[in-house]
């Protein structure tokens, strides 16, 4: 998927995935589009059942969940959880706290954190 070519030379037209690129901040504005490879690259890390905080790390690369830019991270986790080899994992990284806000929980032995948007 990543930088294919057409016969001619030309580069592969990538499609973008994570949004609608207006709304994406949980209804509010925002922009959370992002080349399919990112997302196909995060759904293989959750289906070789590599730790949560490690799929966290490798989704913030195109944005640090900090500054506002946390509902990127979950959008593109969710987007990754949806394709067929890793759908089984999604309720381990995504959940919904009681105040409604979205959670992105990532635990292993050494660590336990959670991002709220």
């Amino acid at each position: 998927m990543v930088f294919q070519w057409n016969e001619d030379g030309t580069e592969f037209i990538e499609l973008n995935f994570g949004g609608n690129g207006k709304t994406d901040n949980f209804g509010r504005p925002g922009d959370s589009k992002t080349a399919g490879h990112h997302i196909i690259g995060i759904a293989e890390t959750m289906a070789r059942k590599l730790s949560p905080a490690f799929v966290v790390t490798q989704t913030s690369a195109h944005a640090a969940p900090t500054a506002g830019n946390e509902f990127k991270v979950v959008n593109w986790i969710r987007a990754a959880a949806l394709l067929p080899a890793s759908i089984r994992l999604q309720p381990a990284i995504s959940s919904r706290t009681r105040t409604g806000n979205c959670a992105c929980r990532c635990y292993d032995s050494r660590a336990r954190s959670i991002f709220r948007v």
